[in-house]
Order: C-alpha cells, then structure tokens, then sequence
C-alpha cells in the first residue's frame, strides 16, 4: 500500500511538470525590403515556452538554431512538446499579413495549450481525489492492519498459553505417574512392614501370654501361702479376740450396773423429793387452813417445788442419756476392730 502511495505521487509530479513543457516554434520569411525592418535577416525562428507562468520568448535567431539553445529545443522536440509553425520565403506577402499569421498560430497554440491545461487540472483532481481516497483506504487499512495485529497478537498468546498448559500438563501428568509409582512402592513396602509388625506383635502375644500365666501361677502360690499364714494367724489371735471380748463385755456389765445403780439413786431422789414435797404441801396446808388471807402462798411454793423436779429430772435423763451414749460408743467400736481383725486374716 505505501508503494502504491509512492508511484500515485511520482505520477502526479510527472504530470503537473509536464505542463510548462509547451514550445512554440515560428519561422517568419522576411520581406524583399521592408523599411520597417531593415536589420531583420531573410528567416527568423522564434520559440515559445506555454507553462504555469505563461508565454516566454525562449530566443529569436537568424539561420540555423545557436549552440546555447540547441539542448532546449531538441530536448523539447523530441518529447513532442514543442510547436513548429514555419513558413517559407513568399515575397508576396506584407509585414502585417505575416503579423496576423503569426498571432493567429499563437492565438491556436494557446487554446491548445488551455484545454491541455484543463484536462491536465481534470486528471490533476481525479489524481488528487484518487489520492485522497488511497489516504482514507490507507488510513482504514492501517487500521484493519492494527486490529489484524492485535487479533494476531492476542492468538499468539493464546497459543503460547496453549503451549505452556500442554506442557504444564505433560509435566504434571509424568510427576503424578511418577507419584503413582512412589505411591504403590511405598504401599508395598508398607505391607511388608504391615505383616514384619504383625509377626512380631504374635510373637510379643505369644510371649506376654507365657509371662502372665507364670504370674498367675505365682499369683495363685502367693495367695495360698497367705492364706495359709492368715489361717495361723487367726487361730494364733483367736483367743486374744476372746479375751478382748470379755474385758469389752465386762465393761458392757460394769456400765449396765452403773447405769442400774444411777437409775436406782435417781428414783430414790425422786421418791426423797416427792416425799419432801408431800411433807412440805402439808405443812403448807395447815398453814393456810389457819391463815386464810395468804391463800396465794401454797400455790407459789408448789410452782417452785415442781420447777425444782423439773430441773432435777431433766438432769438425771441427760446422764441417762450421756451413758447410753457411752454404750453405744464402745459396741461400735468394738464391732469395727472385729471386722478389721477379719479383713487382715483375710488378706
């Protein structure tokens, strides 16, 4: 597309410099004699230029074409730019006849030249629309190209990342074969170990079995034996627990009689105070029977006589109680060292 660019320009500039090159060549006869122009030789050759600046007298000659401009015009003959308008040596002609000849070729040449000039300026716009139009298809195409581009990048990444995946997935499927294998030695090196274990825990059972049937069998000696000693020790301390017993049972005896006996003291207080009472009721009557105006007396001396055996009666049940609580005290105590006795001859 940029090459194509390039050749529309250079043709354009081929073109809009080819519009100058436009030479007109006029051979004017002189006349037989002319006063009007004495010094104008016999023939006389004059070239035009036609370009953007308009008509320009390139030289006017006598005879044949000089040096100087022998390059131009063969350089702008041979590429058919230039005009020749010539005329032989006709002695019947006038200076004006040729004047009017000469204008009226200049006045064909210039028409010519302005409608070259105006199919050039219509080749010129076409070129320059067609230019702008391989501008706008450029600028489209290079926009196309952008997203080709960018669509082509985004596919080689994406084929990159397909690459990278496949081999990410080659790796990770020889690492997890790999694992596969460690995996299976590993299991059947763990079953090896597994049954090693299993013999040898057989082999500990089997053992631990023999050990602790020699410790039952100990065990069991043991037993008897103590057994046999805690039979002579019981018939060794048999009679001991008698004899404790009977001292227990003693004291159980001597208790109970000292209980009987202050069961005993305490009726015969209560009798003695019952009697003092009877005795002193008595005498309280008689006395009011002769004293009638104290007649709140007796009752007085009767409410204090009975707080007095009251007081001495809950006293005499609270000894009863403390020695029945003795009693009771040394049974127990007695029947827990039986029991201890029978635990250690049984042990």
């Amino acid at each position: 597309m940029r090459e194509d660019h390039l050749n529309g320009q250079s043709k354009l500039d081929r073109t809009t410099d080819s519009i100058p090159l436009q030479l007109l060549q006029i051979h004017v006869p002189a006349p037989a004699s002319s006063p009007a122009l004495p010094t104008v030789p016999s023939s006389l050759h004059v070239f035009l230029f036609f370009g953007r600046t308009g008509i320009r007298p390139l030289r006017v000659r006598s005879g044949q074409v000089e040096p100087g401009e022998d390059a131009a015009v063969k350089t702008a003959a041979s590429s058919g730019c230039i005009v020749d308008v010539t005329r032989g040596s006709d002695s019947g002609l006038g200076g004006s006849e040729r004047s009017a000849e000469v204008k009226g070729a200049v006045v064909v040449s210039i028409s010519q030249v302005q409608s070259d000039k105006r199919s050039l300026q219509l080749k010129l716009e076409d070129v320059s629309r067609l230019f702008k139009h391989t501008e706008s298809r450029e600028r489209a195409l290079h926009y196309e190209q952008g997203c080709l581009l960018g669509t082509v990048k985004e596919l080689h990444q994406s084929l990159e990342a397909q690459f990278h995946t496949r081999v990410e997935n080659e790796r990770l499927q020889s690492q997890l074969e790999q694992l596969k294998m460690e995996h299976a030695k590993k299991a059947q090196e763990g079953e090896a170990e597994l049954q090693r274990l299993v013999s040898e825990r057989n082999a500990d059972t089997e053992h631990h079995q023999r050990v602790l049937e020699d410790v039952r069998q100990q065990s069991r000696r043991e037993v008897e034996e103590a057994n046999a000693q805690a039979a002579l020790n019981m018939a060794a301390n048999a009679e001991e627990v008698k004899w404790m017993l009977q001292q227990k049972d003693e004291e159980l005896e001597e208790l109970r009689s000292k209980l009987k006996e202050q069961e005993r003291e305490r009726n015969s207080e209560l009798l003695r105070l019952q009697m003092e009472f009877g005795a002193k009721l008595a005498r309280v009557q008689s006395s009011v029977q002769t004293n009638q105006p104290l007649q709140s007396g007796p009752n007085l001396a009767q409410n204090i006589f009975k707080r007095k055996l009251q007081f001495f009666q809950e006293e005499k049940n609270k000894e009863v109680l403390a020695l029945q609580q003795r009693i009771r005290e040394l049974e127990e105590c007695q029947l827990t060292g039986l029991k201890r006795r029978k635990v250690s001859f049984n042990i």
